[in-house]
């Protein structure tokens, strides 16, 4: 076998060190290939990790906030488990809902936070819960003002909580028709108030 080599080499003139040569200079390219790949792997790796690390923990923050305020609805509210039940699936559909842009879960249970604390029952505050969202999308206040202003416009006027879907939607149009604020709104309806209870 050592004979047909030489005579392969004499015949075709090949030289084998110029294919180690080579050899060795494809197996230095492979290598520093195998390195930057492994840089780039591993800078995919900081950068996909930190960003999702990040959002597992907003995750997580984000639902301890919405159990805290489900928590303090229940207490505030008296809600049965049942009750809690229908109005956690209630903050979280109205969450979900694509009709009320920028709202959470989390908002909606805020919102039904406020409308509870302003004395509604549970059905009239489940009830109230959508038109109080759609109140604050139309007068730019956050979720909690307006459950808040809808809640002190049924105590100033002494309105049963049956009505706080018509008077979210009635002060949602009012704030849509007119060039004043909503809170310039709801401190009008206040000091006003006193005079149309008195009238009846």
């Amino acid at each position: 076998m050592a004979t047909t080599v030489a005579v392969l080499r004499a015949v075709l003139g090949l030289d084998d060190a110029g294919f180690k040569r080579s050899a060795t200079a494809a197996e230095k390219s492979f290598d520093e290939i195998g390195r930057r790949a492994q840089r780039a792997g591993q800078a995919l790796t900081i950068g996909l990790t930190a960003p999702l690390a990040l959002l597992g923990k907003r995750a997580i923050d984000l639902a301890a906030t919405f159990e805290k305020s489900m928590n303090v609805l229940q207490a505030t509210s008296g809600a049965t488990g049942r009750e809690m039940e229908q109005l956690s699936a209630l903050s979280r559909q109205l969450g979900a809902d694509v009709k009320l842009p920028g709202t959470s879960a989390n908002d909606a249970a805020e919102a039904m936070l406020e409308l509870s604390k302003a004395g509604l029952t549970v059905k009239d505050t489940m009830d109230a819960a959508r038109s109080t969202l759609q109140l604050s999308a139309a007068a730019q206040v956050d979720n909690a003002r307006a459950a808040e202003i809808v809640g002190d416009s049924l105590n100033a006027f002494q309105l049963e909580g049956t009505k706080a879907t018509l008077v979210a939607d009635l002060l949602a149009g009012a704030a849509n028709a007119s060039t004043g604020s909503i809170d310039q709104m709801a401190a009008a309806l206040s000091q006003s108030s006193a005079s149309f209870v008195e009238m009846g």
